[in-house]
């Protein structure tokens, strides 16, 4: 099976995905990356923070900034504000943080199909570059809409689809499932990338050949992996890792700092009661 032919995607993450992480990504073999998820309501009332995260280089082509939110309108118009600077813009229904699936956004969408695919609808018809969809296979809750999602938005002019192989329920524990993804595969005809559970190159070669080795698919629908999977504001295994990381070396950090202080207060107060000593000391 010709695996060289499927391009790799870097996941967007939160807090990770940053340029100047995507352009290492870039360096280190990624084919595409794809921004932090950012909200359409902060970038139409052009919050600076928000458009930092959708800030790109030349070397970054195409650019691909990825939006979420719960509302029709916000969506449109930020789709409209990122036509003079995205090649393609990646819309998110995959996040399962509370604090953007109480406001029936991300992952919550996938729960309320005509209006996910409504969003999506009107996004494309504001939009003059491809418009892409990320999605989870359901939100637990019932069965899982993902397959009928999935031939409605191919129908309405999706270019493509990223499938995280879980549900809004649970979010990042228990294994993704890859054999839905495949199931996505087989039943549209546009690319599909897969998501979950690949988190090096051994896991990524094997939901490669777990979603592009189906008798049904061929090559021309790109079928697609990604390097990591993403995380929205909940952190992924990777940056969950990377944070552990973190604390462990601030704790050192403050160990090493207060055995340090430790010692500093050691020598001052001996040095106190020697001085103090001498100056009690009765002349011979």
């Amino acid at each position: 099976m010709p695996n060289e032919s499927v391009p790799l995607f870097l996941a967007p993450m939160a807090g990770v995905s940053d340029l100047a992480f995507r352009l290492l990504a870039r360096e280190c073999g990624a084919d595409l990356t794809i921004t932090e998820f950012t909200a359409a309501a902060a970038l139409t009332r052009k919050n600076a923070k928000s458009w930092h995260k959708v800030a790109s280089d030349p070397r970054e082509k195409p650019f691909i900034p990825q939006i979420f939110g719960g509302d029709s309108d916000e969506m449109a118009r930020c789709t409209e504000m990122l036509q003079g600077v995205a090649d393609i813009i990646d819309l998110n229904f995959g996040c399962p943080a509370p604090k953007v699936t109480r406001h029936c956004a991300g992952a919550a969408l996938m729960g309320h199909p005509d209006e996910l695919v409504e969003m999506v609808e009107r996004c494309i018809a504001v939009s003059g570059v491809p418009i892409t969809v990320k999605m989870r296979m359901g939100t637990g809750s019932g069965s899982d809409t993902v397959l009928e999602i999935a031939g409605r938005l191919e129908d309405v002019g999706a270019q493509r689809l990223c499938v995280h192989g879980r549900t809004l329920r649970q979010r990042y524990t228990g294994e993704a499932n890859w054999d839905v993804i495949r199931q996505v595969v087989e039943a549209v005809d546009i690319p599909v990338v897969a998501n979950g559970d690949v988190i090096d190159a051994r896991s990524a070669a094997a939901c490669i050949e777990a979603n592009v080795s189906s008798p049904h698919s061929t090559l021309k629908h790109e079928k697609t992996d990604k390097v990591a999977q993403p995380i929205c504001h909940s952190k992924s295994e990777f940056s969950r890792d990377r944070m552990k990381g973190n604390q462990i070396k601030r704790i050192a950090i403050f160990l090493l700092v207060f055995s340090i202080c430790a010692v500093i207060v050691f020598l001052a107060v001996n040095l106190f009661y020697g001085l103090l000593g001498d100056l009690w000391t009765p002349a011979g």
